[in-house]
Parts: structure tokens; sequence; C-alpha cells
């Protein structure tokens, strides 16, 4: 049932957990023909943690954290920290001692998102790809930020020792999920959290994998989009109807929470905030920001909203 009343409001965003804007994405693009039929045939998955975070710290600048994605965030920043302090205050997130992976170039988590909330003093970003070290150290010289990967936890000195743990789309990039959850849950304190949003398109791999998972073999039917970075899947058929790439992301991080035993999955869902525009309907979904669209069919004119996935879970 679709909620009616916001869950709060939070700097005129009314703040909406359970709810996504997929449906209404799918059918912006494809009245638009926007949408492209593509069929994904089988990938070739890295053979080893090693091989995938060799290949990922030899991305250039632009590849490892593309402008892209920094420049579409910002157009709806407000949204976007609407969902965070509601997060904050929803599940009593703590805000010091904590680390952020895959802080990439901007350092967009820790040095924007929750900023205003945090001490962030207390916080350290890690970073595999050396190119976005160096980037986020020249723009933030006075934060921590160190190399690393969520894959050696024991190699950063973080063993035990952190309340929080962080990540902005982190998740997605690593073919090894249940070993990366682990070695965050082997950070953390007892009782401590794992904050993770995933805000832009997965990697291909990411839905394949879930495909995959679920019994569901290759080739897939997909409607894809072109972007900077190509032409890219958005949506793939599935028994239960199109499901966003960001979907099957999300049930593959809950899939990989639950089977940490340390780990307690406190909530994986997706959150929407949005409020009245008296001029444009503009929305954010996936990295993707759709504008100036008046009604079509069942969507609703003149909101800002932005839908992201949220996972949080407790160390036991």
């Amino acid at each position: 049932m679709r909620q009616t009343e916001p869950a709060e409001i939070i700097n005129g965003y009314e703040i909406y957990p359970g709810r996504h804007i997929g449906s209404e994405i799918f059918e912006i693009l494809d009245h638009n023909n926007s949408l492209q039929n593509v069929i994904i045939e089988p990938l070739n998955f890295p053979s080893d943690i090693e091989q995938e975070e060799g290949a990922l710290a030899a991305q250039d600048l632009s590849t490892a954290s593309p402008e892209q994605f920094e420049r579409v965030r910002l157009n709806t920043i407000e949204g976007f920290r609407a969902i965070i302090e509601f997060l904050l205050g929803e599940h009593n997130l703590p805000t010091s001692n904590g680390v952020d992976f895959r802080s990439r170039a901007a350092g967009m988590m820790v040095e924007n998102l929750l900023k205003p909330h945090i001490d962030k003093e207390t916080w350290t970003q890690v970073e595999s790809n050396p190119f976005c070290v160096a980037e986020n150290r020249r723009r933030h010289p006075d934060s921590r930020i160190l190399q690393g990967t969520y894959h050696d936890v024991k190699a950063l000195e973080l063993d035990g020792n952190v309340d929080i743990v962080t990540g902005l789309s982190a998740l997605d990039s690593t073919h090894f999920l249940d070993h990366a959850v682990s070695q965050i849950s082997s950070a953390l304190k007892p009782g401590g959290h794992l904050l993770h949003i995933q805000d832009v398109r997965p990697g291909a791999g990411a839905a394949v994998r879930e495909m995959l998972e679920v019994n569901i073999a290759p080739p897939y039917s997909t409607k894809a989009i072109k972007s900077g970075r190509g032409i890219e899947p958005l949506f793939y058929q599935t028994p239960e109807g199109w499901l966003s790439t960001g979907e099957l992301c999300r049930r593959q991080i809950g899939r990989a929470i639950e089977n940490c035993p340390e780990l307690e999955l406190v909530s994986n869902k997706w959150i929407t905030a949005e409020k009245g525009n008296e001029d444009v309907y503009g929305a954010y979904y996936l990295n993707l920001h759709v504008t100036g669209w008046s009604a079509i069919g069942t969507l609703e004119s003149f909101r800002d909203k932005i839908s992201v996935i949220v996972t949080v879970a407790k160390k036991r």
C-alpha cells in the first residue's frame, strides 16, 4: 500500500521510507524513447580479490570517480541531506569514530552529506584508487584519507575499533560481497553500525550476480540508457517484471549481510525524499536527474524527488 503520510519532514522534504520512483522513471524514459532494448550475455568476473582490486586501483581518475556522479548528486543535494539527517535520527547512528569506504575523489559522504552532523576529526576515509586518494587529499588537506580497501581491514589497523562504517555506492563494485561485508563487520565494535547508501547505477556485474543467485541464467533482456559511460542497462526483465539494477543490487547487499553471523540487518529499503516545486518536475534516481516534465499518465507534476537505497546493519 502506498504510504500517504511522510515519516518526517526535514527542511521541507517529506521522507517516505519504503517508497521509490523507479516506475515513474521507467514511464518517463519510455515515453521519451530513451530506453533501448539490449541483451546481456554472460560476463567475465574477476577470478579473485587481488585481480579485482588491481583493476580498480589502475583506473584513471575520470573512470574511478566520474565527475558526472558528483555533478548530478549536487543537483539534488538538499534532498539527499534530508535523507541523511532522517537516517541518523531514525537509527540513532554514531557520529564519531567512523570510517567511510570507497570515498573516491570527492569524499562526498564525509565532506558533504555527513559533515554538518559528525565530528569529522574522528573520521577516516578509505579508497583503493591512488588517483582518487591524491585528489581527495588535495581537496581536503585536513581530513584523514588512507589508501586501502574494505577487503583488508587488518592492513588499515581498524580491527574492532570503529563505531560506524559508511559507504556511498561503495559495495556494488565488488564481486566478493560476502567477504567485503565480513571484513566491514570485523572493523566494527560490538554495537557498531554499517550505513550504506546506493544512489548510482550499479555496474552490470552487480545485477547479473543477483540474477545468477536466484537461478536466472543469461542472456538477459534489459532496458538500457545511453550515458557518458556508454550503453548501461537500467532495468532487467525478471519473472517479477522489470526490476532496476538498483533493486537487484539492494537484494544482493541485504543477502550478504544476512549471510554474516556477526551482523544484524536492521533495514534494507528504498527511501524517497520529495517536496513541492512551483516550476518543474525533477527526479533523481540511480544518478539520473530527470527534469522539466509535467504529468505523464500517473506522474505527479511539480515535485522534486530523490530515491536512494539505504542499508543499515548492527554488529551483534
